[in-house]
Parts: C-alpha cells; sequence; structure tokens
C-alpha cells in the first residue's frame, strides 16, 4: 500500500517537514526487534518503560523506510538516521490501531461490534453473548481473556511478552485478526475491552453497536493509580458505541447514566427496583441445584431464564447479555433458550470433576476483591441443604508486578468468608511470593490468622493439602487463575493445570495412590 493511501485512509492528522515521498510501504510495526521483509512503517511508541522514538536507528535496520513520531516527543535532527523519512502526529498510540485497520483493509467496517467492559463478568458476558447470537444463526467473533475463536474454532496470536494475561490484543495482532474474521464471514465480533486496551487506543477505530458495563470495583490500580482514572478509561468505551448496556446496581452505574443517558438501557438484579426506574429487572430470583433461574421483566413483557452457572453473579451477567441481544432484535425466547444450553464458562465458577463424590472443588478467575466476596457469598448461598453443613476451604493468593493495594484486602475478605484458607502463590512474577503472602495476611487479625489461614507457598503443594483435608460435604475453592494453564514465577512461565492438580489431590485423598489423606 502507498504510504499516501496508507495515512489518507486513515485519517490522522500529521506533518512532515519535507515533501512526503510516495513510497510503498509492506508493513506496519511499533517494536524495533521486529525484522520486517520488505518496506515498513515504524510507530512510535511511548510506554511506562520503554520510548520507541530511541529505536529509529534499530528500526530502520530492521526495514522501516518510514517513521510516524509524536508531535511532543524530545527528538532531535540527530537521532534520526539518514534516509529514514519521520511523520509526525499527536498521538501514535491512535495512530497505530488506525494504520494497522487501514494496511489490514479496514475490518472495522465490515462486521457489528459488542463491547464487554468492566472489573468483573466480562469473560462470561461474552461467552453468554456469543451462545446467544449463535443460537439466532449469526456467525461470531470472540476475542477475550480466555481465547479467541472465530465460530467454533480457537484462533492464536502471539504477543511479544510471554508473560502478559492480555485479554485485548496489541494491535498488531489484533487487526489482522479481525482482517481474518470478516475474511471469514463473521457478521458479529463480541469483544472484551479492557481499561488498558481503552486507555492506550488500541481500539480507536471501532464503533461499536453495542458496549456493556458490568461493574467497576478495585483493580489495576499499579496502571491507572487511582479509582477515577480507572473510570475514565472504562467510559471511553461509551464514546465510541451506538447504545450502552448498564448494570444499574453499580455504584457507578448513575454517573455513567448521566453522561451517556440518551443510550443507555439500564438492567437490574434488585427486586426492590420496577420497570419505571430500569429497563430490564431480575424478578423471582432462584437457586436450584446447579443453576439459577429468574424473570427477566422487560418491554411489558417476561421472559424466565435459566443459567447454569450457580451464582448471584450469574443473574446480571445473563441478564446484560439477555438486554443487548433483545435490544438488538434476537426474540427473547431464542436468547433464553440460549442461556439455558450455556454448560458454563472455563474457569468461571467452574465445577471440576475429581472423582471424589463427597466433596466439590471449583475453579475460578476471581482475583480482585469484590470478585472473590462475591464468589465466596455465591458458593455459600447456592449450596445444597446437605453442602450447607460443610466448610468452605479457599486456596487463593495475589499476583506479583501487580497492584499491592489489594492484597491485604482480599485477606481480610478471605478470612471473613471462608472456614479456611491457604494462602499461597498466585503469578508472583518478579516479586518474593512470601512478601506478596506477608501483604496478604496483613489484612487479616491475628486471632483469626491463627484459627482460620494456612501458608503453603507452592500452589500444587496448597491445592493438595486443600483437598487432602476437605471431609464430607466440604467445598473447595481454587481462586485466582481460573482458566490460566500456567504459574509465573521468577523463572518464568511453567506449565500448570490445576484440574489435574485437584484430581491427583483427589485420587491421593481416596487412597488411590501413594500415601493416605495424612498431610
Amino acid at each position: 500500500m502507498k504510504l499516501s493511501e496508507l495515512l489518507k485512509g486513515s485519517g490522522i492528522a500529521y506533518v512532515t517537514y519535507t515533501d512526503c515521498p510516495d513510497m510503498e510501504i509492506t508493513d506496519v510495526f511499533s517494536d524495533s526487534r521486529q525484522k520486517i521483509g520488505g518496506k515498513g512503517l515504524f510507530v512510535c511508541l511511548a510506554g511506562q518503560r520503554n520510548d520507541g522514538h530511541m529505536y529509529l536507528r534499530q528500526a530502520k535496520e530492521r526495514g522501516a523506510v518510514a517513521a510516524l513520531c509524536q508531535t511532543d516527543s524530545q527528538l532531535k535532527a540527530e537521532d534520526i538516521p539518514e534516509g529514514l523519512f519521520v511523520i509526525f502526529t499527536g498521538d501514535t498510540h491512535d495512530a497505530l490501531s488506525r494504520l494497522l485497520d487501514t494496511f489490514c483493509g479496514s475490518p472495522t467496517k465490515k462486521m457489528k461490534f459488542i463491547g464487554v467492559t468492566g472489573t468483573n463478568g466480562k469473560t462470561s458476558v461474552a461467552f453468554m453473548l456469543k451462545a446467544i447470537y449463535e443460537k439466532a444463526s449469526y456467525r461470531c467473533g470472540l476475542i477475550g481473556t480466555v481465547c479467541c475463536k472465530i465460530a467454533d474454532r480457537e484462533i492464536s496470536y502471539r504477543s511479544n511478552d510471554e508473560n502478559a494475561n492480555m485479554t485485548t490484543p496489541d494491535p498488531a495482532q489484533l487487526y489482522p485478526m479481525l482482517a481474518q474474521m470478516a475474511d471469514e464471514g463473521v457478521e458479529v465480533v463480541i469483544m472484551e475491552a479492557t481499561s488498558h486496551a481503552l486507555s492506550q487506543k488500541k481500539l480507536s477505530p471501532i464503533f461499536f453497536d453495542t458496549a456493556i458495563f458490568t461493574n467497576l470495583t478495585r483493580d489495576h490500580l499499579d496502571f491507572h493509580k487511582n479509582m477515577e482514572n480507572y473510570f475514565s478509561a472504562k467510559c471511553r468505551l461509551f464514546y465510541q458505541s451506538r447504545r450502552a448496556i448498564i448494570n444499574s446496581d453499580d455504584e457507578y452505574s448513575e454517573r455513567i447514566y448521566s453522561m451517556f443517558g440518551d443510550r443507555c438501557v439500564r438492567c437490574s438484579a434488585l427486586e426492590s427496583k420496577n420497570g419505571k426506574t430500569v429497563e430490564f429487572l431480575a424478578n423471582d430470583i432462584e437457586f436450584v441445584g446447579n443453576s439459577v433461574s429468574y424473570n427477566a421483566l422487560y418491554q411489558d413483557r417476561s421472559t424466565e431464564i435459566k443459567c447454569r452457572i450457580p451464582a448471584s453473579f450469574s443473574v446480571m451477567n445473563s441478564l446484560e447479555a439477555f438486554c443487548c441481544a433483545v435490544c438488538d432484535g434476537v426474540d427473547g425466547d431464542i436468547a433464553a433458550s440460549a442461556l439455558s444450553e450455556m454448560s458454563g464458562v472455563t474457569g468461571r465458577m467452574e465445577l471440576v470433576e475429581t472423582g471424589a463424590d463427597d466433596i466439590s472443588v471449583y475453579i475460578d478467575y476471581a482475583h480482585t476483591p469484590d470478585a472473590l466476596a462475591n464468589l465466596l457469598d455465591s458458593v455459600r448461598l447456592g449450596r445444597s441443604d446437605k453442602a450447607q453443613k460443610g466448610k468452605i476451604i479457599l486456596v487463593f493468593g495475589c499476583g506479583g508486578d501487580r497492584d499491592r493495594t489489594k492484597r491485604a484486602v482480599m485477606g481480610q475478605i478471605a478470612a471473613q468468608k471462608a472456614d479456611l484458607v491457604f494462602v499461597t502463590a498466585d503469578n508472583s512474577r518478579t516479586e518474593d511470593t512470601m512478601q506478596i503472602i506477608s501483604d496478604i495476611l496483613g489484612g487479616i487479625d491475628l486471632d483469626l490468622q491463627n484459627q482460620k489461614i494456612k501458608i503453603v507457598p507452592d500452589r500444587r503443594q496448597a491445592i493438595q493439602e486443600a483437598v487432602c483435608y476437605a471431609s464430607a460435604n466440604d467445598t473447595v475453592i481454587l481462586a485466582g487463575k481460573g482458566h490460566e494453564m500456567y504459574e509465573i514465577n521468577k523463572s518464568g512461565r511453567h506449565p500448570f493445570d490445576e484440574r489435574k492438580a485437584a484430581r491427583d489431590a483427589a485420587e491421593r485423598r481416596n487412597g488411590k495412590s501413594r500415601g493416605d489423606r495424612a498431610i
């Protein structure tokens, strides 16, 4: 593609200090370590650790013939290698996404987009939406934390950081993926939109038909610094959407409604509300066995919804997915049928088949204070009368190189809401596991530490001890990792399957392998 076509098609404002040569561009890239086979446009990004403006010479050596720089950069003439044509724009993060969309054939203009944002629940809502739209005969693409899919086929992408847990792919992977989806006939793209991705303008070219807000609770403050910045980042999604589905029960919902009221549709799971204050209401909520059911009241109609994820948060998640589809013209009965047929989402309140019939083991991604509290409350509420007599045993830790301020809060919640807590590792990354555990214990009273807390730094061993300790009717919860099949520590990323660890522990507990239940 000609440079002039690329710049014009992207719609970015730019300046040059010499006449722009109309050269052929065969690649657009922002990583100076990436070798380009032809003639590349290098986009300089200033990040938290590195500044692309410092690597113009390396980019030229890799094949760059032109570079897009930020207008307010401190770039000097001597920093620009001879033969590299330089262009300036106000926001290179925004420009990169728009350039890659144009370079990939503008796939964002060829499909309908639904974005899901919030601290917790994004993955569950996204999978519910995919089930509903496919039941309604749409071909769907999914981009999220657990996986990326075209229909039932999982597609992969390569991240430059193998230790990153990236819900929204970087632009260099995202826009080729969207082009692939468009080429394969995808009609609806359902995407988890993170605060990081929105802050870094990864989604700038996308206009969303519907944006869904699940909730906002403490998380990612290592990146955003405070809750106001976090909230502002989430709100970016609504500026580039036609309709907003909002969780009216969340404390931030009123602020969102005051800003975007003319495009908002409100959902509530509180029966004290009525159709005059919210447009979609979950009424007559019941937990029966391994499911939750309720009546969705909307548009002078009532539709029974049944969801096979037995948790209180499943009510709002499924109601928002139902609301989105109905507002988009999907028949309510079709949407309800799709939700009832869903077996669940990997790593979200996932019941593990361990072979131990007298106990239950669940895996969940809960890694924020609010998510952990909701998880423990849901498990206690949703258990059968027989299981109510048993203990709730929690295995959890906190991630390293992430928001440190939530650790003590999560420790306090764990000690208050679980009967026994194994505090362990959870992707310690470059931090010392024992220091993270110490931070968690800082939120727990000494008396509760003595009564309820067991410190087992090795996560596999913690799972083994928790399962082997469990008595009949007990529930063991493995929180924090969910769908992840790895553990990250100072030496890097290592394969780790919590399901297998739980099954191995149950086998030992049942006396089918070495030793017996003694720890």
